[in-house]
């Protein structure tokens, strides 16, 4: 979609930044996109460089800005529709 990418994702329990994309990530210690995400199903947790922290379930829709780690929260998986901005030099 134009300079976006849509994505589906299953993100199965367990899953988290830190193991599953961070070693593929080219240095990078946080997520340099910008996310505009739709949750479908389960629960996702972001934390942010600054500290903050985002929450968002089933039915959830948000924009996550780059600087950012996530994991699944639960046992049950998380479904996201998620349209990326990659990043601008």
């Amino acid at each position: 979609m134009g300079e976006e990418e849509v994505w589906r994702s299953d993100l199965e329990p367990g899953w988290n930044w830190d193991e599953d994309l961070e070693p593929y990530a080219d240095g990078a210690s946080s997520c340099p996109l910008t996310h505009r995400e739709y949750v479908v199903s389960g629960t996702i947790r972001y934390l942010m460089e600054d500290g903050t922290e985002t929450v968002a379930s089933g039915g959830d829709a948000l924009v996550i800005p780059p600087g950012h780690r996530a994991w699944v929260v639960g046992d049950e998986p998380c479904v996201l529709i998620d349209w990326q901005t990659e990043p601008t030099s």
